[in-house]
């Protein structure tokens, strides 16, 4: 093979790899976003598929695990929260026994 056709099969070469790695990286999936450690009102309320209202009630109520509270906004612990309802969402007093 002539210096020539090597040059060109070297480069033709690198230009393929070159389109493959930007072929990889426009169709990787994306890494899937961790859960947040703290939800809002809203977001528990979503989770639960209730009310905020009824979710506010049922704090009042201890029918849930305790809130953390941060300065004058409410927060659940998002992994308390899944616990709490594969657990069969028992109330907050035997949740905490249960927890210990």
């Amino acid at each position: 093979m002539s210096d020539t056709a090597e040059t060109l099969t070297a480069d033709l070469v690198a230009q393929v790899a070159r389109l493959a790695d930007a072929l990889e990286r426009q169709t990787a999936t994306p890494a899937p976003e961790a859960d947040p450690l703290l939800l809002s009102a809203d977001a528990t309320a979503k989770l639960l598929d209730v009310a905020r209202s009824t979710l506010y009630a049922w704090d009042q109520e201890g029918r849930i695990p305790a809130p953390v509270r941060i300065g004058a906004r409410t927060y659940w612990r998002s992994q308390e929260m899944q616990s709490w309802v594969a657990a069969g969402c028992p109330c907050r007093e035997r949740w905490q026994t249960s927890r210990q």
